[in-house]
């Protein structure tokens, strides 16, 4: 399976993930089933390499910001791309509006742009109402996520990378743990992501990437 890389290239093999970073951020473009884009978790301080490859790609006609804290980059992404929507959760609405100053509307009709291969996730149980794209590709399934996981590489030369949660994220992102675990657990054993994709440190890939995830929710349970 090949992983992410720049992009100028696809994520996981698939012609319809473009993965972008600053600093130790990452951001996907996501194709629509019309071709457009859907940028989600917007950048701030892409350089103009970064911005002119993503114009490459085609049309930004949605900005998904997926949580009430990854807002840094809307103002500076909505200024580059003036026609895209923004879009964002419900529970992320009025905090990221006081934030920004920017008006947002809900993602019913980014669902329907969707091609029939992917799908937005909304884990219950958190404060800050993060959003997951869910992605379904003959033997692949890619979950994009914010917050709620991140991933250590397993020494300074390897390849693969372990999923782990971010500290912070149990105390302030979570309103009902038993609530938030019981829902992830249920997709993971429905079918397990064979790649993890956070806005945070590498990405994690492998057939054990369930377990290991599983094993992360009864640690912190």
């Amino acid at each position: 399976m090949t992983k992410p890389t720049e992009p100028d290239q696809s994520a996981g093999g698939m012609e319809n993930i473009y993965v972008f970073h600053t600093g130790k951020l990452r951001g996907m473009a996501i194709r629509l089933k019309d071709g457009d884009l859907c940028f989600y978790s917007p950048l701030k301080g892409m350089h103009e390499k970064q911005v002119g490859q993503l114009r490459s790609l085609g049309r930004v006609s949605y900005l998904l910001a997926p949580n009430h804290y990854h807002s840094r980059g809307l103002g500076e992404c909505h200024r580059l791309f003036p026609d895209a929507r923004l879009v964002c959760p419900p529970d992320a609405r009025q905090r990221l509006s006081k934030l920004t100053g920017l008006a947002f509307e809900n993602l019913d009709d980014l669902c329907q742009a969707l091609p029939q291969n992917m799908q937005l996730l909304s884990p219950p149980g958190l404060k800050t109402g993060e959003v997951w794209l869910d992605i379904v590709s003959s033997d692949q399934r890619i979950w994009l996520v914010t917050d709620a996981f991140s991933a250590s590489p397993l020494d300074s030369t390897a390849a693969d990378a372990l999923p782990c949660l971010l500290k912070t994220f149990p105390n302030y992102a979570v309103a009902d743990m038993r609530v938030y675990a019981t829902w992830v657990r249920q997709q993971i054993l429905r079918q397990a992501p064979t790649m993890l994709i956070s806005c945070h440190g590498p990405p994690a890939v492998g057939v054990k990437l369930g377990p290991a995830m599983l094993k992360l929710l009864d640690d912190v349970m």
